[in-house]
Order: structure tokens, then C-alpha cells, then sequence
């Protein structure tokens, strides 16, 4: 990974609503999150808290992958749709 890129990705995350999304079998799911932080920064790694009764453990686990986005200001309605998900890992 590029050492810029990977500085600027890093410094963007500060607190805030994230959303935080997995594909597993073809199928997309996704949650809210607000902590998410920097745990190393070579290699490049975060660290997300995820409620340990959520599905969403089981689908990251699985996939062995996830993403994190950072909602911008005029996307309350998709922050909302996922902090509404069924099973706490709603569909993105």
C-alpha cells in the first residue's frame, strides 16, 4: 500500500458513525459503528468494537474481511437504515 495513501486514510479516522459492512455468500450486510481507531500503523490496521451478542461477529469471522466507511453529513438516512438492521447486521 502506499505509504501517503495509507497516512491520509489513517488520519480521517476520528470519532464518529461509521458504517461497517461485510459481503459473505453474495450477500452484503451492514452496521453502525462509532469506535473505530488506529492500532498499527505498519502493518496498516483498526481496531472496530462490535457488540458481542451481534451476528455481525459471525458474518466478519466467515468472511475474514470488512469494510469501514465514514458517513458524510447528508448521509443520515443510510447511517439510519443501518443502525436499524435486523439481527444487528442489517442488509446494506
Amino acid at each position: 500500500m502506499n505509504a501517503a495513501a495509507k497516512q491520509t486514510v489513517l488520519r480521517h479516522f476520528t470519532y464518529g458513525l461509521y458504517a461497517l459492512t461485510v459481503k459473505r455468500e453474495g450477500d452484503e450486510h451492514g452496521i453502525t459503528a462509532n469506535w473505530v481507531s488506529q492500532a498499527s500503523f505498519e502493518p496498516p490496521m483498526v481496531v472496530v468494537a462490535v457488540e458481542s451478542t451481534s451476528r455481525m461477529i459471525e458474518l466478519i469471522r466467515d468472511a475474514h474481511h470488512f469494510a469501514i466507511s465514514v458517513f458524510h453529513e447528508g448521509q443520515r438516512d443510510v447511517a439510519e437504515k443501518l443502525g436499524r438492521g435486523p439481527g444487528g447486521a442489517g442488509g446494506a
